[in-house]
């Protein structure tokens, strides 16, 4: 990468930055001013004003198109569920269950947490947790002891 598409790039990352930064009303105008649909959640706002400095710095830098093809995804979502289990049972022998659904969206062109999405989910086959369970994943029998079950799409 030359240090003209490096200083294009980091200047389009500012301003990513800046779109995650500013209010709600704040992007309506900036989206307003260019003509561009003000309806939507705060990060569906986000991504049509980035979308929009991207297509222009783009247009004028068509380095930026390229490097743009090679990262097409502007976030990520990474998830690590965390599921029963017991020490004294063989893993052919034990029916994992999800008991927790965490999920942490992270933007790629400024490597910030977006948002994150946090749940507990009661096991069905087994709802108490085996001590092994409870020390392995820090998951007490409290957090999963009140919740509904998740639907299964057998």
């Amino acid at each position: 990468m030359s240090d003209e598409e490096s200083k294009l790039i980091s200047q389009l990352t500012k301003e990513y930055g800046r779109v995650h930064s500013i209010s709600t009303r704040q992007l309506k105008e900036e989206l307003s001013s260019f003509g561009l649909d003000t309806r939507g959640t705060v990060l569906v706002l986000q991504k049509r004003l980035k979308e929009h400095y991207r297509r222009v710095q783009s247009s004028t830098h068509p380095q930026i198109a390229i490097w743009h093809r090679k990262n097409p995804h502007s976030h990520y979502a990474v998830i690590d569920f965390e599921a029963t289990c017991d020490e004294n049972l063989p893993e052919t022998d034990f029916m994992h269950e999800i008991i927790e659904v965490p999920v942490v969206l992270v933007s790629t062109s400024t490597a910030e947490i977006i948002d994150i999405f946090h749940e507990y989910v009661k096991p069905k086959m087994c709802p108490v947790l085996s001590p092994f369970c409870k020390k392995l994943t820090g998951i007490n029998q409290v957090n999963v002891l009140s919740l509904t079950f998740l639907k299964s799409y057998e």
